[in-house]
């Protein structure tokens, strides 16, 4: 696998926006949009954590895709947001072995609900942190569900999770499902958030985001410590 560098997408990239893996020390990256896949990012191994913040509502889902169309200049309808939370959830299933945990905002909490029996995986509750926006501290729903029914959050999980905001929450939230030298996989990782905490937790992290920029940015991050 080919060590990263920033750059810009090649001509045959351009017509799927996806790009190879590529190793960042440790850990692995891709530039990607996730309703197309991961192709070669995992390698064929699970995560043990799988934690990401998607795009929230059909709103966010448009600029989403406002930004794909750009990236590719393949002009088509957006997809709906329930199918766009069935593709997170299958990518979900199909690679991760242990908790999956989903940043959404709480006027969507029946879709994400409903996503999730869709693909069938085990729910296993939810806190209700809050995350610094414009106007201070505003509500969040952060949703759990298992691929291992011995992998479960204790009693005590979702007051302390909820009794937080930032990073903070993200470190509570992935502080009991840490693995030694494990894969924590964000599939909308940003600017690098959900990496920080892998990096804090001695855990690899694996990421795709769909645009270069943000990537780059996360890509620092894990540069310094590789």
């Amino acid at each position: 696998m080919e060590e990263y560098t920033s750059r810009s997408y090649t001509e045959e990239e351009k017509g799927t926006s996806m790009s190879n893996a590529v190793q960042v020390g440790g850990h692995r990256v891709r530039c990607g949009n996730l309703t197309e896949g991961l192709g070669d990012l995992m390698g064929g191994e699970k995560c043990d954590i799988f934690y990401t913040d998607p795009p929230w509502g059909q709103g966010k889902l448009k600029y989403f895709h406002t930004m794909q169309s750009a990236l590719d200049g393949v002009q088509d309808s957006p997809l709906s947001l329930p199918d766009f939370l069935d593709c997170l959830f299958g990518l979900a299933v199909a690679n991760c072995k242990g908790i999956i945990i989903i940043e959404y905002g709480e006027k969507w909490e029946q879709n994400i609900r409903d996503a999730g029996d869709r693909a069938g995986v085990q729910f296993c509750g939810m806190a209700y942190p809050t995350y610094r926006g414009g106007k201070g501290l505003l509500p969040m729903h952060l949703h759990v569900y298992t691929m291992d029914p011995d992998v479960q959050p204790d009693p005590d999980y979702y007051g302390r999770v909820t009794d937080s905001h930032d990073y903070e929450m993200t470190r509570r939230a992935i502080a009991p499902f840490v693995v030694p030298g494990g894969i924590i996989l964000d599939v909308c990782c940003g600017f690098g958030n959900t990496a920080k905490m892998a990096l804090k937790s001695g855990m690899r992290f694996y990421g795709q985001e769909l645009t270069q920029a943000r990537l780059d940015r996360a890509v620092k991050l894990l540069g310094r410590h590789a």
